[in-house]
């Protein structure tokens, strides 16, 4: 099995933790107004929803130093909410997007992008392709709600950029995710 194979794979497993991780220890956010828990989700009698994904603050973590980073993707949920155990779940996909890491841009490869919240709005995974010229990365990200306004979720999202022959980075990002319909 060749280092690209054991990446996937082991992105792969990391989402299925977090599928998991999602459908049994998802608890109800303790946000003062239950509609703005729904914020970064669909209701399930509501067409699908677009929302917009931009950095407030970011950093890139390698061998120690740190990097300035930011991020900005669009992300559409679809079919019908998933109902595991006493949670419910969304897909969604990432439509558009990029990852600045100091002086580099990488764009996000919507056909390679999925990812999964829960219903309240509180957490989600995604993974999925991101390409700097002829390279191609892998990219795990992880988010978990903060604060909820009138115009949006704050997330805290940690990630991993993995490649191969290359190290991992560790991400982390405040964004705010914001329902553009």
């Amino acid at each position: 099995m060749n280092r690209r194979q054991k990446i996937a794979l082991s992105s792969i497993a990391l989402v299925l933790v977090g599928i998991v991780g999602v459908s049994v220890f998802v608890v109800p956010a303790l946000a003062d107004n239950i509609e703005q828990m729904q914020a970064f989700t669909n209701n399930a009698e509501q067409a699908d929803h677009i929302f917009e994904v931009s950095t407030i603050k970011g950093e890139a973590r390698l061998n120690g130093e740190v990097s300035s980073a930011s991020i900005a993707f669009s992300i559409i949920t679809y079919g019908e909410p998933i109902q595991v155990r006493n949670h419910t779940i969304r897909i969604f996909k990432v439509t558009e997007g990029s990852l600045t890491i100091g002086e580099t841009t990488y764009q996000m490869n919507p056909e390679t992008w999925e990812g999964i919240a829960s219903m309240n709005g509180r957490r989600f995974v995604a993974l999925g392709d991101v390409v700097e010229g002829e390279n191609e990365f892998v990219l795990v990200l992880h988010g978990i709600a903060i604060a909820h306004f009138s115009d949006g979720t704050v997330f805290r999202v940690d990630g991993t950029l993995r490649g191969e022959n290359v190290p991992n980075y560790h991400l982390i990002f405040l964004v705010l995710v914001t329902p553009t319909q």
